[in-house]
Formats: structure tokens, C-alpha cells, sequence
């Protein structure tokens, strides 16, 4: 009787660390995968913010240090590229787009229904409204983020961030 518990028994380990380990390996890949998206997602709100610092203090009257015309969405693309680059380079800078939507007052934030870009844009920058005389604009990122494990989590998603500044050089402008 003992040698036929002993022997219906056999194996059982083997059953146990297959399942246990496949669960651990899901937890596992799981556990990269939101560090993953949690740095992705960190460093765009570091770029998103730092760009739109250095864009809303650029006076385009006066151009860049070599006395060449810049734009506030060249400023803004070079600085989110220059900060994700500076963060291990695990952001691609191909899946970014870039959005620029200049408002004359406060009245025209409260109006606005979202963003310029229709869903099936796919442009990687879009300026909406015209940037001399408006005294806010709002800078939007959208970053395509594709999963690492991409067989095992679902579709791709977009994360998406806007920033609302007082573009300083043209803040006499500012209608309320």
C-alpha cells in the first residue's frame, strides 16, 4: 500500500515548480514591463515640461545664438529629443508627436474642445493658430508606446501630454 502512495506521487514536484515558476515568470514580466512604462512615462512629463520651459521664454524676434529664425515647435522638438537621449535611451524619439496650439485669451482655453490634430493624423508636428500675439499656447506630447512583450500584453497605446504656458515674449498681447 505504501509503495503504490509512493509511486502515484512521483512527479508531483515536477507539476508544482512548472506552475510556480510559470506564474513567477508572468509576475516577472509583468513587474518589467509597468518599470518600463512608468520610466517612459516619467521622462516625457520631463521633457514635456523642460521643453515647454525653454519655448515659452524664446523670443522668436531676436532668433537663436547664431541670429537664424527659430520656431516655438523647433524649440520645444529639439528639447524633448536633447531630454529623452539624457535618460539611457530606452524612449524611441521616432514614436513622438509633436503639437503646438496657440490661444489669444483665456476665453479661447476655456472654448477649446481638444486637440487640433484630427485621430488620423499622423504628422510627427502640427502648429495650430499662429504663435506672434498669442499670449497662451498649449504644447502637447504623444508618445506611441509599444509594449516590450508585445505577444503578451495587448494593443500598443498612446500616452499623451499637454502643458498650458504664457508664452513670455508675447504676454502684453494676453487679452482676458
Amino acid at each position: 500500500m505504501k509503495n503504490q502512495m509512493r509511486h502515484k506521487q512521483k512527479g508531483i514536484a515536477s507539476v508544482e515548480f512548472a506552475v510556480g515558476f510559470g506564474a513567477f515568470f508572468l509576475l516577472c514580466i509583468t513587474w518589467i514591463e509597468i518599470g518600463y512604462l512608468a520610466h517612459v512615462s516619467a521622462v516625457t512629463d520631463v521633457a514635456i515640461a523642460e521643453a515647454a520651459r525653454e519655448a515659452k521664454v524664446a523670443s522668436l524676434d531676436h532668433g537663436n545664438r547664431q541670429g537664424s529664425p527659430q520656431s516655438f515647435m523647433r524649440i520645444f522638438k529639439r528639447v524633448v529629443t536633447e531630454e529623452t537621449e539624457r535618460y539611457g535611451g530606452l524612449v524611441d524619439n521616432d514614436n513622438f508627436r509633436f503639437t503646438v496650439q496657440y490661444l489669444d485669451s483665456v476665453d479661447d482655453l476655456e472654448r477649446y474642445q481638444g486637440d487640433c490634430r484630427s485621430k488620423d493624423d499622423t504628422a510627427q508636428e502640427i502648429e495650430c493658430g499662429r504663435s506672434k500675439h498669442s499670449a497662451l499656447a498649449l504644447y502637447a506630447v504623444e508618445y506611441d508606446y509599444t509594449p516590450i512583450f508585445s505577444n503578451l500584453i495587448a494593443d500598443p497605446s498612446v500616452l499623451r501630454r499637454e502643458v498650458i504656458v504664457i508664452q513670455e515674449y508675447e504676454r502684453d498681447a494676453f487679452a482676458i
